[in-house]
């Protein structure tokens, strides 16, 4: 019955006396080692390599005085000379009278399972180098832009800066002697001029947003409402907008000052982009979503902005054909989308059935901060 029971198991299972000589070896052990039985039985065991032979002897020695192995892995060899690596329990045999007379041995077959961890292993290595590789280049490249933005902000602003001057200078002193179409040629000049030193100065800060650590906490929105609308009461561009603040504002997760120079140029847009003749007029105000962020709302009474191309206004330098009477070169909302992203938020636009625009502005929400 016992043999029956040794025959029929799918594990390999091996019996030996007290003489370390095969006294059993069920048909899963022939499937495995690729021994019959009847070319084992009564030899000592031929699966046992070399280098494993001193650690072999002392499991039979613990089993022959008692002791049995649990689960130890072990290396064993097929008939073809191919390794194995298996997972070993033994537990020692006793005749009737309680005489210790062999062992058997369980083994489960762990060269897959191996050949799998070494396959993820091999995989993972692989993988931190190509990280390694693609972060060092990611380095380089940061250090590229790093010098790239030192040669904009040195080497191109000093001839601009004296482009513009000489030509502010040509107009003062010998303005005069121009013609009308010279004069109107030196003040094209200058303008020029300005458009390209603010076009250097966008550039330039994209480019820190971009490449900045920003470390964000809980901003209260209000107080940074408050406190950059207490800054441009000085402008003369905002004195003349109507903003109202529908309080509370509640807190956000965000970095102060990347936020501040956020809404300054969602504002910036919403004051400058109306129709000649209006009074410019901003609502802000938020509400909570329910995936764990905090909606800040900014509408405006502005020119609107239609469906196709409100994906459009947030791609560096893009100008719609609408905006071109208006100043700017078309990189604030650039500015804004990148410096949202980098603090874990989103930036879109929405529809305003009365006219208009309402820029959204999405940041995981955080507790008051305590006092």
């Amino acid at each position: 019955m016992l043999w029956s029971i040794i025959d029929a198991s799918p594990l390999p299972i091996v019996t030996i006396d007290a003489v370390d000589c095969i006294t059993g070896w069920n048909p899963a052990a022939q499937r495995l080692f690729g021994w019959t039985a009847a070319e084992v039985i009564g030899r000592t065991c031929p699966t046992v390599p070399e280098s494993e032979k001193s650690d072999y002897q002392l499991h039979i020695l613990r089993q022959l005085g008692g002791s049995a192995v649990e689960g130890e892995e072990v290396i064993r060899r097929r008939k073809d000379g191919a390794m194995l690596q298996l997972s070993l329990w033994t537990s020692p045999l006793a005749d009737a009278s309680g005489k210790i007379v062999g062992a058997v041995g369980i083994f489960a077959d762990l060269t897959e399972r191996k050949q799998a961890e070494e396959q993820v292993r091999l995989l993972n290595e692989t993988l931190e180098r190509r990280v390694a590789e693609r972060t060092a280049r990611l380095e380089e490249a940061n250090e590229e832009l790093q010098a790239f933005s030192y040669t904009v902000s040195h080497d191109l602003r000093i001839p601009l800066r004296s482009l513009q001057q000489l030509a502010a200078d040509l107009l003062e002193h010998h303005g005069e002697k121009l013609d009308d179409e010279g004069r109107a040629d030196g003040l094209r000049i200058v303008g020029a001029a300005a458009r390209m030193e603010r076009q250097i100065e966008d550039l330039l800060e994209y480019s820190r947003v971009s490449r900045s650590e920003l470390v964000t906490e809980p901003v209260s929105l209000v107080l940074v409402v408050h406190e950059l609308l207490g800054r441009l009461q000085r402008d003369p561009t905002f004195q003349r907008a109507h903003v109202v603040v529908q309080e509370p504002l509640g807190w956000v997760m965000a970095h102060r000052l990347t936020l501040q120079q956020v809404i300054l140029n969602v504002l910036t847009n919403a004051i400058t982009f109306v129709a000649p003749g209006t009074t410019p007029s901003v609502t802000i105000s938020s509400k909570e979503k329910s995936n764990g962020t905090l909606r800040l709302c900014i509408q405006d009474n502005g020119i609107g902005i239609t469906e196709a191309d409100r994906e459009r206004v947030f791609h560096i330098f893009e100008r719609l054909p609408a905006a071109e009477r208006y100043p700017g070169l078309g990189v604030g909302l650039t500015v804004a989308r990148r410096a949202v992203q980098r603090m874990g938020g989103a930036i879109s636009i929405e529809e305003v059935p009365s006219g208009g625009s309402l820029f959204c502005i999405d940041l995981p929400r955080a507790e008051q901060a305590k006092k």
